[in-house]
């Protein structure tokens, strides 16, 4: 495993173009009032294949979202254990997703337990999470890495900002990667999505199917086994 950090550093904001200038509270009621559907993410896309890991169609992608709205459900919502699968990084608690898309990828998606408006850290741990307990091989390629937004509705204009953000990426070929230890588990919190909230239809909304998207290729061409 030679992926020894992936540090990123950023500050982002989604709002409904007509609220920007207005306080807190009065643009996050113009998102839930225009019914905005979206997730602020950085996403990695890897793959067995050095060639395909660059390709369009990678076979895994892995989303640590940082900010999504309520009505947003990831993919594998339905054959995920989120009760099970937490982990903490940069003092955030995340929860993991996993599931196949239309396009046959392998999606895991970190998601969690609050909004984020800004973060500063290494994400690595939750990409060796992942082959230490079997949702994709250790030996992989890092193709592409990226950030940005998923818009999935809205029925007003949406403006994404994004400002101060960095990413830096080490490998040590002599990397060993101890056994990561789980955190306690906790309850789901609320704002986690959840399969018996999507079948309940309290909160209808969006499969993680984007029909926009602003994304950032922040780095690419590293073929880093993980």
């Amino acid at each position: 495993m030679e992926l020894s950090a992936v540090e990123f550093t950023g500050d982002w904001g989604v709002n409904v173009t007509s609220a920007l200038g207005e306080n807190t509270k009065t643009r996050q009621q113009a998102l839930n009032d225009n019914n905005v559907q979206y997730n602020v993410a950085l996403g990695m896309f890897l793959d067995a294949n050095e060639t395909q890991a660059q390709a369009d169609l990678p076979h895994y992608e892995v989303m640590v979202w940082l900010s999504y709205s309520y009505n947003v459900y990831p993919v594998g919502i339905d054959t995920s254990s989120l009760d099970k699968d937490q982990y903490i990084v940069n003092g955030t608690r995340f929860f993991l997703y996993h599931g196949n898309n239309t396009q046959g990828q392998t999606v895991c998606s970190w998601l969690p337990e609050n909004n984020l408006t800004h973060t500063s850290g290494d994400f690595s741990p939750l990409v060796h999470y992942l082959w230490q307990f079997n949702f994709m091989p250790q030996n992989i390629y890092l193709g592409t890495i990226q950030f940005g937004t998923e818009t999935f509705h809205a029925t007003s204009e949406v403006s994404f900002s994004a400002g101060n953000y960095s990413l830096s990426i080490s490998h040590d070929e002599n990397l060993q990667v101890p056994k990561l230890e789980a955190p306690k588990l906790v309850k789901i919190p609320d704002q986690v999505p959840t399969m018996a909230r999507f079948e309940s239809g309290v909160s209808p909304g969006a499969l993680h199917r984007p029909c926009l998207m602003a994304f950032l290729i922040l780095s690419t061409l590293l073929v880093l086994h993980c």
